[in-house]
């Protein structure tokens, strides 16, 4: 996701790039849709003069072609027609320019409950040769053989995980007597934890220190590793039924709030918020003198990194997380954007698909310092082509194509 999230930065400062101007010279003019939909680019504007009558577009090798509007077309606001210009590419567009993004990667079980069927191969990949058993997708979203028993869990009842095969360990706690009963069976349920087949050395499977480890056979002998993670270290305390939460704060530090982490009841598809192990580490207990904060968006939580408090997404336990791509912040005017941005009333639609347009704040790539040393607030320009920066310490009107 953080890929992602580089790749549609560099794509906003192309798209900004083609808006300031262009070389006079281009790599060609292509006229044939297919040479389009394979070769598929970055952007794409309908207002330069070295193109005239065509879009003017960028590749991914960040060379210049002129190209023919999709058939039926003959401004940006369509040129996502059919795809034609982004070819696999997501496209959207405003009123002059059209950006395209890389799809995202196939994933065969990607919506689908266990059981259902899938396909290794894209179904839009030609040159994928698909096998010929029937597959289906296993409990843990893998596109597998299918099997009449694929996706039977046994409930194999336990008092030690020497009572579970290799693959799986004695939940104290992973069923009850009846299906409304709030009484705790221990049941053999799988650790997903990589291991090898029977051990070579001659010792039985060991019952390791920690509710919430169990041995797996590494290198020919038994290892204790944690459930949660899989590794030797001691794993992270948490409750082996989802705690009730309303936000971070209700949860250990070693957990966050998911706000559909359980359901009212086994067969039941309601969300109900509990306490999840966010598997990102971090120290137990804080030596800064601050309550845990709560974090900005819903798959971020707040570990303790250094002694102190950090907000980290909990798919890559890094500060800064993948882009969600929230699209540009709404706006009226420039003084609702940063310095170094302004208000483009079509910097935006309300849906892929759409051509209607909303504002947002997009960044205008002209120079421009920090908060400003006079005491005044960002002015409203003469005209929609220009915006304010900070230039020797106050307010300068500039134009947003030339930045002067």
């Amino acid at each position: 996701m953080i890929q992602r999230a580089g790749m549609m930065m560099g794509v906003l400062l192309l798209m900004a790039t083609a808006l300031l101007g262009c070389d006079d010279d281009t790599s060609g003019s292509s006229s044939d849709p297919q040479a389009v939909r394979e070769t598929g680019y970055l952007n794409c504007i309908d207002n330069d003069p070295n193109c005239e009558g065509q879009l003017r577009c960028i590749t991914q090798d960040n060379e210049i072609e002129c190209v023919d509007f999709p058939e039926g077309c003959d401004a940006a606001e369509c040129g996502c027609l059919g795809e034609t210009i982004c070819g696999d590419q997501g496209c959207s567009q405003g009123t002059n320019e059209i950006a395209c993004s890389p799809p995202e990667a196939y994933d065969p079980c990607d919506g689908k409950a266990c059981g259902e069927l899938c396909t290794i191969c894209d179904p839009n990949d030609e040159d994928c040769g698909e096998t010929g058993e029937e597959k289906a997708c296993n409990p843990q979203g893998e596109c597998v053989s299918n099997a009449p028993d694929l996706c039977d869990v046994p409930q194999i009842r336990c008092e030690t995980d020497t009572d579970c095969g290799l693959d799986a360990y004695c939940n104290d706690c992973a069923g009850s007597s009846c299906e409304n009963c709030d009484d705790c069976i221990a049941l053999c349920i799988p650790h997903n934890c990589e291991t090898e087949g029977e051990p070579e050395c001659d010792e039985e499977r060991p019952e390791c220190p920690d509710d919430l480890q169990t041995a797996v056979v590494v290198n020919g002998c038994w290892e204790c590793v944690a459930v949660n993670s899989c590794t030797p270290d001691n794993p992270t305390p948490v409750d082996p039924v989802p705690a009730s939460c309303q936000d971070d704060t209700d949860c250990n530090n070693s957990s966050y709030c998911n706000g559909c982490a359980t359901s009212s009841c086994p067969e039941c598809d309601d969300c109900v918020a509990g306490c999840l192990p966010h598997n990102c580490g971090g120290d137990r207990e804080p030596t800064c003198d601050q309550e845990r904060p709560l974090c900005d968006g819903e798959l971020s939580t707040a570990v303790i990194i250094d002694g102190c408090w950090e907000c980290v997404d909990v798919r890559e336990c890094t500060p800064d997380g993948p882009d969600p791509d929230p699209g540009p912040t709404s706006c009226q005017n420039d003084t609702d954007c940063s310095n170094a941005s302004y208000c483009d009333e079509c910097a935006s639609s309300s849906c892929p698909e759409c051509d209607d347009c909303i504002a947002g704040c997009v960044p205008h790539n002209c120079e421009t310092e920090g908060e400003p040393a006079c005491d005044e607030e960002r002015p409203q320009c003469d005209s929609d082509s220009q915006t304010a920066i900070v230039v020797g310490g106050c307010w300068e009107c500039v134009e947003l194509l030339e930045c002067r």
